[in-house]
This record gives structure tokens, C-alpha cells and sequence, in this order.
């Protein structure tokens, strides 16, 4: 790990199933292309599009991918006391701050001279960007929001109740989402349908068809086209993979 700071940036690509390990410093996992599976300290969720992952110093991980990818992971010594200081969930939504910066970095990073330089100064911005979101004051009415969309998502989509529920305008409560979540009431909603149906294949629970209706989509050929937009594969993959796990597995 780079001394400087005692931080280092890289981008990386993940090919297969890895053991699980856990490691003495924090790390940040943030998408660039692709999608990755990954399992925190026994915690399911996904790096994607705009989904990203922080991991504690010695909590147990593994990942797995399914299609072609590439993260930007920023590996941060215990001395960024901040981390710990604050509840940074294992699986969180970007900004479009954020989202925006990663293409940047991705672009910055592959330049060949002077790598050490700009390892520095695209290491320090992100840092920066980081400490901006997590420790700015959480607003309690998205939060509100939030929570219901998580117990609520398989229902049909509906902003205004949202809206009632955290006592906003529906103009209030999409631009306050937006800058707290870095999306849209819709796409939030979407996600946690599309995460939960992730979870649903890879445990083999149901048929495609079940499983589209189960987080809410009235047609399968939506919940497909939605799925392999946002992990890069069709459902049918996902199920087929974890089908072909379990059949290889000792009984």
C-alpha cells in the first residue's frame, strides 16, 4: 500500500469466484463497468452502475462476477479515523458528483506518465468527495422515505404516497432525494426491486416469472430488460449459474 497518507488507488477487474479473506485497512470498491457480487462480513449486495461498497478492516468478504467488469478500488490505512467514526453501510448509492468523478479517474489513471502523480491527485479528490457525502448531515424526511420504499418496493410504484409518508411535496421530495441518494425516487425504487430479485435467483427461489412478480413487475420482458441494463446479464443467467453451483456441489 502506497505510504502516502497510507492509501492506495488502482483500477482492478474481477474474473471469478475468490475465498472469503479479510484485510487490515479500509477499502472502497467503486463501479466502472460491470457488475460484481459481493458478501460482507455475511452481508449480500451488489457493486453496479451506480452502487458502490465500503468494507472495515477485518471484516470477512468474497466476491463473484459474472460478466466482464472493472472497479476503481481505494484501499485507505486505519489512519482514516473518519471511517469508523460515522455508520457507512457495506452497500450505498453514489452521487452524480461521484459518478461523474469515476469516469474521470478511470481516464486520468490510464494515463502512463507520470502514473505516481496522478495516482496522488485522483486518490486525494475521491478522499475528498467521500468524506463530503458520508459526513454531510443526513436529511431525516429521505430517510423516512427511504425506509419505506425498503419494505414497500414489490408494490406498485407510487411517489405520491411516498410523498405523504415523509411529508413532502413530490417536487421537494425528488429533488432532496436525488442530492441526499444520488437518484431519482424511481430509480431507488427500481434498484432494491432489481437487488432483492438478484438475491431471489442466486438462491434459486422460484421461476423468472415468480420472481419478476414477486419484487413487483408486472411483465417479465420488463423485469428482464431492466435486470441485464443494470448487471450486465440476462436473469436467465444468474438462475442458470447458481443452478449449475448447486449441482456441482457435494451433497
Amino acid at each position: 500500500m502506497n505510504n502516502f497518507h497510507n492509501t492506495s488507488i488502482q483500477l482492478r477487474q474481477y474474473r471469478a469466484e475468490n475465498a472469503a479473506h479479510s484485510h487490515e485497512f479500509y477499502q472502497w470498491v467503486l463501479p466502472i463497468q460491470g457488475s460484481l457480487e459481493l458478501e460482507i462480513s455475511k452481508k449480500a449486495g451488489y457493486v453496479t452502475h451506480n452502487h458502490a461498497a465500503f468494507i472495515h478492516p477485518g471484516e470477512t468478504h468474497c466476491f463473484a462476477s459474472l460478466s466482464e467488469n472493472e472497479f476503481l478500488v481505494l484501499d485507505a490505512g486505519i489512519d482514516h479515523r473518519w471511517m469508523s467514526s460515522i455508520d457507512i453501510p457495506p452497500f450505498w448509492n453514489l452521487t452524480p458528483a461521484l459518478q461523474n468523478y469515476l469516469q474521470f479517474a478511470k481516464t486520468y489513471l490510464a494515463q502512463q506518465t507520470n502514473q505516481g502523480v496522478n495516482e496522488a491527485l485522483v486518490r486525494d479528490f475521491l478522499l475528498k468527495l467521500l468524506a463530503q457525502h458520508f459526513l454531510s448531515p443526513f436529511d431525516k424526511k429521505i430517510q423516512r422515505a427511504k425506509n419505506w420504499i425498503d419494505i414497500h418496493f414489490s408494490e406498485p410504484m407510487n411517489i405520491k404516497e411516498v410523498a405523504h409518508v415523509s411529508c413532502l411535496s413530490n417536487s421537494q421530495l425528488q429533488r432532496r432525494f436525488r442530492r441526499a441518494l444520488g437518484q431519482s425516487v424511481g430509480e431507488y425504487w427500481r434498484s432494491v426491486r432489481l437487488q432483492q430479485a438478484k438475491l431471489l435467483l442466486k438462491a434459486g427461489i422460484g421461476s423468472i416469472e415468480q420472481i419478476a412478480l414477486r419484487v413487483g413487475y408486472e411483465s417479465v420482458a420488463a423485469f428482464s430488460r431492466s435486470f441485464s441494463q443494470t448487471y450486465g446479464a440476462p436473469p436467465s443467467k444468474w438462475q442458470n449459474d447458481s443452478n449449475s453451483k448447486k449441482s456441482a456441489s457435494p451433497s
